[in-house]
């Protein structure tokens, strides 16, 4: 099956290990909002996946449950988003995920700070500007409601990642820091990358001056007890 590497602009969700990456087929809004429902997609499975590890590993229930919380929101955000692309004209394709086994806490951790600790508290400030900046009304109210909850995860993965590292020894703290130092500098990269001008007038995407702000208020979030 040939895939190809969807373009930068669609940071959103949280992507699990075993994803298969989609076909980018445009650039138009309705194109985009297609390739976030596919990511939303599996962002469901990947909360699914991190609720069980968690459990596996011995992780506090509390964890556990807003794990499986931040699924069933995703599985909202996907039928919303899939609903807005498919008013534009676009087919939402299934996001497809291979299994994968067991893990080790040290690969779950990694994955967190690069999915949860970047990824996705890089991809809620993304929602919060479409909230607020998306000149369709149907996109903004959608973006506005998918927020708060996108927060939420973020907080998650700051969590997460705190409980882990508590875990972990010396040389996998050391191993995890290394892996979301290394994402953080990829996305510095990406986010100087040209926006489609429809994504960022009717769908709310920062252009690259506003990419380059969000990406600077990523400060660690609060913790969530």
């Amino acid at each position: 099956m040939a895939t190809a590497k969807c373009s930068w602009w669609y940071i959103c969700g949280r992507r699990p290990a075993g994803l298969r990456e989609g076909v980018n087929r445009g650039d138009t809004l309705g194109d985009a909002l297609a390739e976030c429902a596919r990511l939303e997609q599996a962002s469901i499975l990947s909360f699914r996946q991190l609720a069980n590890d968690l459990r596996a590993h011995g992780a506090p229930k509390k964890l556990v449950r807003r794990a499986l919380r931040a699924a069933r929101q995703e599985a909202r955000h996907a039928r919303t988003v899939a609903s807005l692309a498919r008013r534009r004209g676009a087919r939402v394709t299934r996001a497809v995920v291979a299994e994968t086994g067991s893990r080790s806490l040290e690969a779950i951790a990694t994955e967190n700070a690069v999915e949860g600790c970047v990824g996705e508290t890089y991809g809620m400030l993304v929602a919060a500007w479409q909230g607020t900046h998306a000149r369709d009304p149907q996109v903004r109210a959608a973006y506005a409601s998918i927020a708060p909850d996108e927060l939420e995860h973020a907080i998650l993965a700051r969590d997460v990642d705190t409980w882990a590292r508590s875990k972990l020894g010396s040389s996998a703290r050391g191993r995890v820091q290394r892996a979301k130092a290394t994402a953080l500098t990829r996305l510095a990269v990406r986010v100087h990358s040209r926006v489609p001008r429809e994504l960022v007038e009717q769908g709310g995407m920062p252009n690259v001056e506003a990419s380059v702000a969000l990406y600077e208020l990523m400060a660690p979030l609060p913790t969530r007890r």
